[in-house]
């Protein structure tokens, strides 16, 4: 015979629903319709609780392990941050309308960032939607459809009103623009023509080694010619009063030389053939308005408009002078000079001075009797050579000459 176990009443009574619940409750937690919870539960308070359905409510947790999910999100309304399929955003509940978002491809938007790090861009834009600067992968460029487009420091216009700089786009001129500097002194392209003034450099600037004599015109009964080394000899016969002028002459352009903000350079050479008492003789190198009058080597004076230096020989002792004058010459004696002498000549007229040079040092600074004419005809380049009274041979080398017209260089 086969007797099958019986429950036992007791047990049942034990093992109950509510029994179970109370034993739950002894460690903390509750039984409730498909749920497990603490004791201490109120949704979105306090405790926790795990549904039948998997869903979960806490305050926090620690996961030593890989966490996944469909959604996250913390917060609540606008002021939530959340992950889903979109990507990540926040600020709005809408990815579309978040304020900062990132899509599952990488495109981020927000509204500001600090970034101290390097940043690598082939494409993009720095502006509005219709009006920017379009990054591309060789440099930037202007799009404007309403508005100007500009990079700038100091002026908000494209004028020189204010002091700075202001490069890019006129909208209303539909042209590029570049403005630099103040009301003053300014660097200017205005889509059209190029302007600038104050300490801006360089306007014309005249040059020669001699390579064609024919270029220049020469008077005077001496001889200028061209020594195979490229270079200009001037130099007189031994008749008395015999001697040589070339002239280097830019016109007729009325104003364009006007004395003042020009400078000029040059190498001679003094090859003194014939010396001693009773041997005279002077010698110009500059620019000067006309032709200089013939001296006798020891009263050559230069009123006319001019700038430059002269050498007076007298009894064979040559002395080198700074000079210039307007009707009034100003003169200053620089030193000796001897058969032989190579020198590098040049004067600097600007700001109202003259700044002499011998070799690279200068040697007298002239504020009186300045030139000032504007001449539509005048020798850039002047050269005289004369023996003055006496029968001698007297020889000047000018290996080269520079001319520069300018603004603004001191």
């Amino acid at each position: 015979m086969i007797i099958e176990p019986q429950p036992i009443p007791e047990m049942i009574k034990k093992n109950s629903y509510t029994n179970l619940g109370d034993m739950f409750r002894r460690v903390g937690f509750n039984i409730v319709k498909r749920a497990l919870q603490s004791d201490n539960f109120v949704t979105g308070s306090a405790g926790w609780r795990l549904t039948a359905e998997g869903d979960f409510e806490g305050s926090s947790g620690t996961f030593r392990g890989a966490l996944s999910g469909g959604t996250i999100s913390i917060g609540s309304g606008n002021s939530i941050f959340k992950a889903d399929s979109n990507g990540i955003y926040l600020g709005n509940a809408v990815f579309a309308s978040a304020s900062f978002s990132v899509s599952m491809a990488g495109a981020l938007i927000a509204s500001s960032a600090t970034i101290t790090g390097v940043i690598n861009a082939t494409s993009g834009k720095f502006g509005t939607a219709t009006n920017y600067w379009s990054v591309g992968a060789t440099g930037l460029t202007a799009i404007s459809a309403s508005t100007d487009v500009i990079i700038n420091y100091g002026k908000t216009d494209f004028t020189n009103v204010d002091s700075g700089f202001i490069i890019g786009y006129d909208y209303s001129a539909s042209k590029a623009k570049v403005y630099i500097g103040d009301a003053i002194n300014y660097l200017n392209w205005d889509g059209t023509d190029f302007v600038y003034t104050g300490q801006s450099r360089i306007t014309l600037k005249a040059s020669t080694m001699f390579e064609d004599l024919t270029r220049y015109p020469t008077f005077g009964s001496g001889s200028a010619t061209i020594d195979a080394g490229l270079y200009l000899r001037a130099h007189t016969v031994p008749t008395a009063n015999n001697y040589k002028e070339l002239l280097m002459t830019m016109g007729p352009s009325a104003g364009i030389l006007v004395f003042a903000d020009t400078a000029f350079s040059s190498f001679v050479h003094m090859r003194d053939i014939d010396g001693g008492a009773g041997d005279n003789g002077n010698f110009y190198i500059g620019v000067s308005q006309t032709s200089m009058t013939v001296g006798n080597g020891t009263t050559m004076t230069a009123t006319q408009n001019q700038y430059g230096f002269k050498v007076l020989k007298v009894d064979g002792v040559m002395t080198l002078y700074a000079t210039n004058a307007n009707g009034t010459e100003t003169t200053t004696s620089v030193g000796t000079i001897s058969e032989g002498d190579l020198m590098l000549l040049s004067a600097v007229y600007t700001g109202g001075k003259i700044k002499f040079y011998k070799n690279n040092v200068l040697v007298a600074t002239h504020t009186t009797n300045l030139p000032s004419t504007s001449q539509t005809s005048q020798n850039i380049g002047y050269f005289f050579v004369n023996n003055a009274n006496t029968a001698k041979f007297y020889d000047w080398v000018i290996s080269s000459y520079n001319f520069e017209k300018f603004a603004g260089f001191a």
